[in-house]
């Protein structure tokens, strides 16, 4: 069957094990919603410091990050708005350059798994791009400011600054 016409549930859906692939000693794999990303760069609260610590998690083969080419899209928004190129190369260079990052292209699947999505919510198609990615490449989580994608998927949506990142300060990589 399709990926896009499957139905997905927590008790069959391997995302809901994340807390076990870690401990299995392999990265856990999580996908940043744009909200994030935007909020890690251009922000310098205690928000933007548990974005960084993540980005760190990475570089220590903790965490996988992936996201979508719509994000990238989506942060180049405001600084091209604003004619800020530093920003807008700051962008392009930490998702197209920086190896930290799984930059994934929005492909049909992808399309074809949002529009189930959106055909049974009431979902921005943005937001549901991002969730299809996020399942469609196997993330376990979604981290996200946008607590509306939890009606959206069986997989658990969190903040940055969620207690299963504190777990990775204690595992070696």
């Amino acid at each position: 069957m399709n990926p896009y016409g499957m139905v997905f549930s927590r008790s069959t859906d391997p995302g809901w094990g994340y807390a076990v692939m870690r401990a299995s000693g392999s990265a856990l794999r999580v996908y940043l919603d744009a909200n994030v990303v935007v909020r890690g760069m251009e922000r310098t609260d205690a928000g933007a410091g548990e974005v960084g610590r993540l980005i760190e998690f990475a570089e220590c083969d903790k965490l996988e990050l992936v996201t979508s080419e719509l994000t990238l899209s989506e942060v180049l928004v405001g600084p091209i708005r604003l004619g800020d190129d530093i920003l807008a190369t700051a962008y392009l260079d930490l998702l197209t350059n920086d190896s930290i990052f799984e930059l994934l292209p929005v492909t049909r699947d992808i399309l074809l798994f949002s529009s189930q999505i959106r055909a049974r919510s009431d979902a921005r198609l943005p937001d549901c791009v991002h969730v299809a990615t996020a399942k469609l490449s196997g993330c376990r989580l979604i981290v996200s400011y946008d607590r509306g994608l939890c009606d959206l998927c069986e997989l658990d949506v969190v903040e940055p600054s969620h207690a299963v990142f504190a777990t990775l300060d204690t595992q070696s990589p």
